[in-house]
């Protein structure tokens, strides 16, 4: 069995961050930009033109 080397079972936030101070805008931009450059690399890897 293959176990995480800290486990967080308090629901905590893994940083001293706490849940308050997160800018819920902020971070849904960037795993959107992050998700755009993922498929727009991926589908010019592919050989297709850009879909965005």
């Amino acid at each position: 069995m293959i176990q995480k080397g800290s486990e967080n079972t308090t629901g905590a936030t893994t940083t001293n961050q706490s849940v308050e101070d997160i800018d819920v805008d902020e971070l849904v931009d960037k795993v959107h930009h992050k998700l755009m450059q993922h498929l727009t690399i991926e589908s010019e890897r592919r050989g297709l033109s850009q879909w965005h």
